[in-house]
């Protein structure tokens, strides 16, 4: 591949970085794209050298062109957090599931096509009753995770138990064929548990083998030092007949790394439920499962990375820091690093000018926000970074209505609450602007103040108890009625 991706997440703002692997060894980090919603992505991919997909768990999905460096096609789903994505196999078309919000959460994989995202393809999954007949538990495909074995199927994990607290369950794989949209349900051997904390069976079509949790009974034994252990099992299966063809042992815990070994080892007959969430946490410790070739890659709560063979040996994976490749940044991706997020502004000697566009955008901020950021970046004519402070001071004795029309915009966001103007999420966005209109010492100022205030998260925000609270107190006075309403709502809040 000659393009691979980074992701840099900050509290505002997720970024992603395309990056072009030299000849000489070094890199080049070709693009950087600051992400229009803070939500969390669910799929960063770059297909067939030519396109970046990327999608969030909002429902919003975005086909970038590489050489271009621009947005080709977006699609908006109905779906909100339970929803997952993958390119096929081919690299043709993008396989989306979700629970439709406005269809009671009705759970479907739409197939949209590369590089237009129009959908081709769209199939119900079935409810929980429809899956198997001869299972008690109530099982449904899982849309969070599911797999492509091969090109002409998706296959979803179904299990009975979905949370840290529920005993597993019967599970299995509903197997759903895209070309007919028939789908059928095959039942997996032992128990399982759809918890996202836990890793999904791992599947591996060149060997016909299925890795995943064994939930049988722990058995404790003796390690090394004779000291008992808890083991974490991995229970093999055919992927021809879904039968059990082994176990392996992925690694044995010691009391001083498994904090419940003891309810482990007096069994689920001593107390059920103490048992159960020992097992759990048991399991939580394998936090990645995968197949590298004929092995099984391994990554650990604490870090620890191991391969496991089928004969059951286990080699450590020592994560050496490894050289850093020298980097280097295209002008247009280091300038787009650089203002993280913020809208860029030449400010021109007619501030008017500067204001009105300002305006302009505070009244399109759905567009021109960049995740949890709105802000700007105030530059000179010759490119020198200018303090947005004191260029809304000087505004605020000259330009006041401009400054007071943005803020009716910004009152007016549906959004407004979550928008900052710094990445570590403490200042409200535009509250320089803000403080501007309160050094005035004008108080017909106050009551768009009051508006701005009452549209902020005050639990997650530091301006107002920091700052403003206190300059408006010097500039009116405690007992200045609209000073003592802005005090009374944020000591309310």
């Amino acid at each position: 591949m000659k393009y691979r991706v980074e992701l840099e997440e900050f509290t505002t703002t997720p970024e992603v970085l395309l990056i072009e692997p030299q000849p000489d060894g070094s890199e080049r980090v070709i693009w950087h794209l600051a992400m229009k919603t803070d939500e969390k992505l669910i799929l960063i991919e770059v297909v067939n050298d030519t396109h970046l997909v990327i999608a969030d768990w909002y429902g919003n999905l975005s086909l970038y062109h590489i050489p271009s460096r621009r947005q080709q096609a977006q699609h908006k789903f109905d779906a909100r957090i339970a929803m997952s994505a993958r390119v096929s196999l081919d690299g043709r078309q993008i396989l989306v599931a979700y629970c439709e919000e406005s269809n009671g959460l009705q759970e479907v994989l739409e197939v949209l096509e590369i590089p237009t995202l129009k959908p081709v393809a769209r199939h119900l999954l079935p409810d929980w009753d429809q899956i198997d007949d001869d299972c008690d538990a109530d099982i449904e495909p899982d849309v969070r995770l599911f797999q492509q074995p091969n090109n002409g199927q998706a296959w979803f994990y179904c299990c009975g138990a979905n949370c840290s607290w529920e005993l597993p369950e019967s599970h299995g794989y509903y197997q759903l064929d895209l070309a007919s949209g028939r789908g059928t349900f095959r039942s997996l051997p032992g128990l399982g548990n759809a918890d996202d904390d836990l890793c999904r069976p791992a599947l591996n079509l060149e060997l016909g083998l299925g890795a995943m949790l064994d939930w049988s009974r722990v058995t404790l034994e003796s390690q090394q030092d004779g000291e008992p252990g808890a083991p974490l099992s991995l229970l093999l299966f055919s992927l021809d007949s879904f039968e059990p063809v082994g176990t392996l042992t992925a690694r044995v815990f010691s009391d001083e790394q498994l904090d419940d070994l003891e309810q482990l080892q007096a069994g689920p007959e001593a107390d059920g439920k103490a048992y159960s969430r020992a097992q759990h946490d048991l399991m939580e410790q394998l936090q990645q499962l995968e197949w590298q070739g004929d092995k099984l890659a391994m990554t650990f709560m604490d870090q620890q990375q191991w391969q496991l063979d089928l004969q059951g040996g286990l080699t450590e994976v020592k994560t050496e820091e490894e050289n850093k490749p020298e980097r280097s940044w295209s002008p247009e991706a280091e300038f787009s690093a650089r203002i993280q997020g913020r809208i860029p502004l030449t400010v021109k000697e007619n501030i008017a000018d500067t204001l009105k566009w300002m305006v302009s955008l505070c009244a399109d901020i759905d567009r021109q926000r960049r995740g949890k950021r709105f802000a700007f970046m105030l530059t000179d004519s010759q490119g020198t970074e200018l303090d947005q402070a004191e260029f809304f001071r000087q505004a605020a004795l000259s330009h006041p209505q401009p400054l007071l029309e943005m803020l009716v915009h910004f009152t007016q966001y549906e959004d407004a609450e979550v928008l900052y103007d710094d990445l570590n999420c403490g200042y409200a966005a535009l509250c320089h602007l803000v403080m501007g209109l309160v050094k005035t010492g004008n108080p017909l100022y106050l009551p768009a103040v009051h508006a701005w205030v009452n549209e902020l998260d005050l639990d997650h925000e530091l301006f107002v108890q920091e700052e403003l609270l206190g300059a408006l107190q010097h500039q009116f006075g405690r007992d200045h009625p609209e000073v003592e309403a802005i005090v009374d709502y944020t000591t309310d809040w």
